[in-house]
This record gives C-alpha cells, sequence and structure tokens, in this order.
C-alpha cells in the first residue's frame, strides 16, 4: 500500500499542485499547456488531478490502517 500511496502523491505532486502555482504565479499551466491551452478554464485539470490525488491518498491511508 505504502508503495501506491507514494505514486498517487507523486502524480498529483507533479500534475496537479505544481502546474497550479506555476499558473498562480506566470498564467501557464506547465506541462498540462499542450492539452489545456485553447481551454476557457486551464487550471480546471491539474485541480482535479490534484483533489483525485488528495482523495485517493485519504482511501489509500485508511485501507491501510485497517
Amino acid at each position: 500500500m505504502k508503495a501506491a500511496q507514494n505514486v498517487v502523491g507523486l502524480v498529483g505532486l507533479t500534475l496537479g499542485v505544481i502546474p497550479l502555482v506555476m499558473f498562480l504565479f506566470t498564467g501557464r499551466v506547465g506541462l498540462w499547456g499542450p492539452l489545456v491551452i485553447t481551454g476557457p478554464m486551464p487550471w480546471i485539470a491539474p485541480l482535479l488531478v490534484a483533489v483525485t490525488a488528495g482523495i485517493a491518498l485519504v482511501v489509500l491511508e485508511r485501507r491501510d490502517r485497517a
């Protein structure tokens, strides 16, 4: 379970949190640029990834403790 938590955390950080911080400071979403450059809300995809990763981490942690 710990390996799955590490992978989910890494993906959430790389594709969620870092692009959101980049968007706050530069107005660009980094790795998501080619996919959402023409979208009206370019921050929505990284936000969804970050939220999904957070939920997955909570679920994995609770399953690990049970």
